[in-house]
């Protein structure tokens, strides 16, 4: 880790080992957690009622979610600049629905 030290006069860290205690006493060095989230996607296709109605079904569609797509960031060093601890999940669906 890149901390300062009298041969190595480097301002990103000031020590080894920062305190992140809840209560103070550490060190919070500022790091820019600007970003821009792509949070829900969802795509949908109802198929053709020319392709169904054969099987005795009035309406089929098809349909995907992904949550959390991706982030974009300006290098953020921790998982997630919204959160600065822990990472955000990203969440797949996919589904069928369907009307006899």
């Amino acid at each position: 880790m890149p901390y300062w030290t009298a041969e190595n006069r480097n301002n990103e860290f000031a020590r080894l080992q920062p305190n992140h205690s809840p209560f103070g006493g550490g060190l919070d060095i500022y790091k820019s957690a600007s970003f821009l989230r792509v949070q829900d996607l969802t795509l949908s296709y109802q198929l053709s009622p020319e392709w169904i109605n054969p099987l005795h079904i009035r309406d089929l569609s098809i349909f995907g979610a992904i949550r959390n797509l991706h982030t974009f960031d300006q290098n953020f060093p921790g998982w997630d600049p919204e959160s600065r601890m822990s990472p955000m999940p990203r969440t797949f669906t996919l589904g069928i629905e369907m009307s006899l």
